[in-house]
């Protein structure tokens, strides 16, 4: 399940032997992954320009929403409990 994105890793590691900077490569194997759960298929994105529109505008939606997500979740487990009758 993860073999194909971790070859696509290995394979920018491995390429001059330079330092890679894998914050990118890991944020767009997570996008990849979770559109895949999402939405039955990866979208490809992880390897596709990291500097595109559309990916930038995708994160950020996720982003977004990810945080409204955790943001609500802290909010219901914070609230006070009603005693049971």
């Amino acid at each position: 399940m993860m073999e194909p994105h971790i070859d696509i890793i290995l394979a920018f590691a491995s390429k001059d032997r330079s330092t890679v900077d894998l914050q990118p490569l890991l944020k767009n194997l997570l996008l990849d992954k979770n559109t895949e759960f999402l939405f039955g298929k990866s979208q490809k994105w992880f390897v596709s320009d990291t500097t595109s529109k559309e990916i930038a505008e995708f994160d950020a939606a996720f982003d977004r929403a990810h945080v409204g997500t955790h943001t609500r979740d802290l909010l219901r487990n914070s609230a006070p409990c009603e005693a049971a009758t």
